[in-house]
Parts: structure tokens; C-alpha cells; sequence
């Protein structure tokens, strides 16, 4: 029952709903990468000839190259979310 005068604990937090989101975002690009979604490029960058290959292939070669981060740093904020969540939990109870 609500007492007058008492902040009541909101329900929704958009905050961590956003890092939920992010965190989810991270996942499935580090997944899809090492699951072989995204096709390792056959062209290597040259910075000494820009022209070499299109800004799409080189982003999808630097994606293809950082999946597995991805992966780890999804993994290890999905932990701290819940730990942050778990904590906040027990305070209302």
C-alpha cells in the first residue's frame, strides 16, 4: 500500500533498458561474426590506395576482425547488467 510522502521504486528504467538494448546489439554482432554470418573479405585494406576497396568492405573486414570482442564485451555486460539488476532487486524486497 502507498504511503503518502514516499517515493515509490519505478518499475521501468530506461537507462537499463538502453544498456540491455546495446548489450544485445553487441551479442548478436559478435555471434553472427564468429557464426560466419559476415563473410571475411577476400580484399585486404591498403591505406597507401584508398581506392582499393569500397568503405563497405573495409568496414565488414574491421567487423569480421573484431567479432570475437564483440562476443567477449556482450558477455561480460550481460554479467554486469544482471548483477546491477540483482542488486537493485534486493533493495525493494
Amino acid at each position: 500500500m502507498p504511503v503518502e510522502g514516499v517515493p515509490q521504486p519505478r518499475r521501468f528504467n530506461p537507462y537499463l533498458a538502453a544498456a540491455w538494448g546495446f548489450v544485445a546489439i553487441a551479442l548478436v554482432l559478435g555471434v553472427g561474426s564468429m557464426a560466419g554470418i559476415f563473410d571475411a573479405s577476400r580484399q585486404y585494406y591498403d591505406p597507401a590506395n584508398p581506392d582499393s576497396a569500397g568503405s563497405s568492405n573495409t568496414f565488414l573486414l574491421n567487423l569480421f576482425s573484431m567479432g570475437p570482442f564483440f562476443f567477449l564485451f556482450s558477455v561480460i555486460g550481460a554479467f554486469t547488467l544482471l548483477t546491477v539488476q540483482a542488486v537493485t532487486f534486493r533493495r525493494r524486497g
